[in-house]
């Protein structure tokens, strides 16, 4: 009996994606791309994601997990969206993009922030980097520098990250493709 398909639309690309990779290993075995981690230096895992702002590739990794965006209130900056899952809108973000790099002092103002709007979780995205730790002991906080955004490209399909990093670059203004 057929499965139904999954909620989310990444839930459903790996099954196409594999497909496409498996035939194209096939004919090819040096084309597959070697899933990696971070390079040492923090830029992202994916070819084509460097020049992409920070801010366009997590909304837009959010955003194919089922989340969608809406501006917050100018009065509650520097949350700039609310993030809030098109399944279950308790699953909800403050979004904020700190340029600083983040302490752990300041992950604990933005958490107080965003829990004064009634949201428990917040997504900082770190274009500075972070201090070692500044998010482990912070319960609903997620924190999302180059680095870890380029780990969690690592270990997608290349093809779906290729998608998810073309919606930020597009998003961005930039071409879409690399050369």
């Amino acid at each position: 009996p057929a499965q139904p398909s999954p909620p989310t639309l990444v839930a459903r690309l790996p099954l196409e994606a594999e497909r496409v990779a498996a035939s194209a290993t096939a004919a090819v075995p040096a084309a597959r791309p070697v899933p990696s981690a971070a390079p040492l230096n923090g830029s992202a895992a994916r070819p084509g994601a460097d020049d992409v702002p920070l801010r366009e590739l997590a909304l837009a990794w959010f955003e194919a997990r089922g989340y969608r965006s809406a501006p917050a209130s100018s009065a509650v900056r520097p949350i700039e969206q609310v993030l809030r899952h098109r399944h279950d809108p308790a699953r909800a973000y403050a979004f904020v993009v700190e340029n600083a790099r983040v302490s752990a002092e300041r992950v604990q103002q933005l958490r107080t922030q965003a829990r004064s709007i009634g949201l428990l979780r917040v997504l900082i995205v770190a274009n500075g980097g972070a201090e070692d730790g500044a998010a482990t002991k912070s319960k609903g906080v997620r924190l999302m520098d180059r680095e870890s955004l380029a780990a969690e490209f690592g270990q997608l399909d290349f093809s779906v990250a290729a998608k998810i990093i073309a919606v930020a670059r597009k998003r961005s203004n930039l071409p879409t493709t690399v050369h």
